[in-house]
């Protein structure tokens, strides 16, 4: 679940793979120390060699007061990690005879763009063309507050399509929510019962459940936070039928470690399903992706809800899993990711520079600010002035800080986000993901 600037998958790079060696506990504790005292990351980590945990870290706070520190036993919501639970569900009651995933959405739901040509496995494969709903200029109005399935039928409806069933792969969470309609209508359960019985019970996952709408420290959950441009701030809590089957669950690092291990394995379904999930169209699969470190292939899933970001990834031919959750994002999570697993595989880590940058002045900030468009990009953006920082917003999104980096140059690296000004020329380009936009200023 994504509510920021359109974001492409995570991709992880590295030059090399090498075989297992020992953790180097010691840089590994050195650079969450430097998150923690830069204030650029809240969250957990947890690295597996085979089945034991050889690595745990946790750097931040769980509550909103900033008192008391996370530790790796507390529970985070995990965003669209949640789709690979739900794509077992779904496999779980093909197996049962429930459904088949030759289904065609008009057997459930006919009133849908392509509900005759659509099948639930193009649907687990993102392949349908159904428009994303959580992708819509109004999502701030109403992520917070109840909604029903019939209003996000209604939604997804009005949305269309992106593109003819099977014929192009585009992740929309309109796949995701509706299956797990489809799998509490064909089975008479609640999505919750469903979890326990296929995953929960099978994987023994002690500490993961389907997230209710508060943020309970009886329960060990975390509160997840923005930052500001000066301190974090709590972040606006979904309200969690908007979530669904695409990204409602809670968890630990541990627990999602057990998990990502048994699927990529095969130890939770068997092996023709399992392959069905780990076969791969433009990095995705059924509920899972894949994410390449140097020659090494990973699979699992990332996340984001609130101000949630996670990562669950397992290395099969090398049996390294590495979770990370995170409730505050400053350091891109990809970065976090890169660092785990280069200690993982045997590969140096240099520790980033990570001290502050120096405000700016209002005179200097004043001509980058102002109100940009480009034709073809879905959103206007506009670039103010607030504290000393230049502040970046796209329509219907939050605010955030940019950080400069060289002359007309500013980032955001929890989005990876690059902005280059051409003050002269009202232009900006912006760069994201191998995306490349160029902008004018009105």
């Amino acid at each position: 679940m994504k509510r920021l600037l359109p974001l492409a998958l995570l991709i992880l790079l590295s030059t090399g793979v090498r075989a297992q060696s020992p953790l180097d506990v010691k840089i590994l504790d050195a650079y969450f120390d430097s998150l923690a005292h830069y204030d650029q990351a809240m969250g957990t980590v947890s690295i597996f060699l085979g089945d034991e945990e050889r690595y745990t870290r946790s750097v931040g706070y769980s509550d909103k007061a900033l008192s008391v520190a996370a530790t790796p036993d507390h529970v985070y919501r995990v965003g669209s990690i949640t789709k690979t639970f739900t794509a077992v569900i779904v496999h779980g009651l093909a197996m049962d005879g429930k459904l088949s995933l030759d289904d065609k959405l008009a057997q459930y739901y006919p009133e849908l763009p392509n509900a005759d040509q659509i099948t639930l496995d193009q649907m687990l494969r993102h392949q349908s063309g159904l428009h994303n709903y959580t992708a819509t200029e109004d999502v701030e109005q109403w992520i917070d507050q109840l909604q029903t399935p019939q209003q996000h039928l209604a939604r997804i409806k009005k949305g269309g399509s992106d593109f003819l069933p099977g014929e192009g792969v585009s992740y929309s969470n309109s796949n995701f929510l509706l299956l797990g309609y489809i799998a509490e209508r064909v089975s008479g359960q609640s999505y919750a019962q469903l979890l326990r019985d296929y995953v929960l019970t099978p994987c023994n996952l002690e500490n993961t459940y389907v997230g209710t709408n508060d943020i309970s420290a009886d329960r060990g959950e975390v509160v997840s936070f923005s930052w500001d441009g000066q301190a974090w701030q709590p972040a606006t809590l979904w309200d969690m039928s908007n979530a669904g089957a695409a990204g409602n669950i809670s968890s630990t690092v541990n627990d999602l470690g057990r998990f990502y291990r048994k699927v990529v394995r095969g130890q939770l379904l068997p092996e023709a399903q399992t392959k069905q999930m780990l076969s791969m169209r433009d990095g995705l699969g059924q509920g899972l992706l894949t994410a390449p470190f140097g020659t090494a292939a990973g699979y699992g899933h990332n996340g984001g809800i609130e101000g949630f970001s996670t990562m669950a990834l397992h290395f099969p031919e090398q049996d390294i899993t590495i979770v990370y959750l995170s409730n505050g994002v400053r350091l891109p999570l990809n970065d976090v990711l890169l660092a785990g697993l280069s200690v993982a595989f045997g590969q140096p880590l240099e520790i980033p520079d990570l001290r502050p940058t120096p405000s700016m002045e209002e005179a200097v900030a004043q001509q980058y600010v102002g109100h940009y468009t480009n034709e073809i990009f879905p959103l206007d953006i506009d670039i103010s002035f607030a504290n000393g920082r230049l502040v970046c917003q796209a329509t219907g999104q939050g605010a955030f800080p940019l950080s400069p980096t060289e002359a007309h140059t500013f980032v955001f690296p929890a989005a990876s986000l690059t902005l280059i000004f051409t003050p002269a020329e009202g232009k900006m380009q912006l760069l994201q993901m191998g995306n490349d936009f160029t902008f004018l200023r009105q």
